[in-house]
């Protein structure tokens, strides 16, 4: 099954990359500024990265910041995520999520405010619509707030 990204979408205070060690595109996208929140503008990046099979040792490494890296693989139609929160890439903390379909998807990247004050960086993956996503620059919230959402995954926490 092939499935791609084609829109990385950073809604944080931080620089996302976005590296796909099979194809090796590799992205930047700048951090959310106060210039572009009061319009309710969200800085993304194009691509077309296809999500690579886990059985090819490949994969879609994603960071928010410094924070320590979570990949990202298709292993049989399901999303297969590797955390490694403490940044140490020896061992990682593997999860699954089914609903991997042949379809495109935005990666979109966000905080999650704790109630002790802490903030974890978190991404959620949505279908992608070309009518409403466009391909290039920003991207409205309120877009993404309608966009069907296939996964969503608290990550690392990211204390400010």
């Amino acid at each position: 099954m092939v499935s791609a990204f084609v829109r990385v979408v950073n809604n944080t205070p931080f620089h996302v990359h976005f590296c796909n060690t099979e194809d090796k595109q590799s992205i930047t996208v700048a951090p959310k500024s106060g210039n572009t929140e009061p319009n309710d503008h969200i800085p993304s990046e194009s691509c077309d990265s296809w999500v690579p099979y886990q059985s090819s040792g490949k994969y879609i490494q994603v960071t928010i910041g410094d924070s320590g890296p979570v990949r990202i693989s298709d292993d049989d139609y399901r999303w297969k995520f590797v955390e490694f929160p403490d940044g140490d890439t020896r061992e990682g903390t593997e999860s699954w999520v089914a609903g991997l379909e042949a379809e495109q998807y935005v990666l979109l990247c966000k905080m999650k405010k704790n109630q002790d004050g802490t903030t974890q960086g978190a991404i959620s993956i949505l279908k992608y619509d070309a009518a409403k996503m466009g391909t290039t620059g920003y991207i409205l919230a309120s877009v993404l707030q309608s966009a069907a959402v296939v996964v969503a995954l608290v990550l690392m926490a990211i204390f400010l």
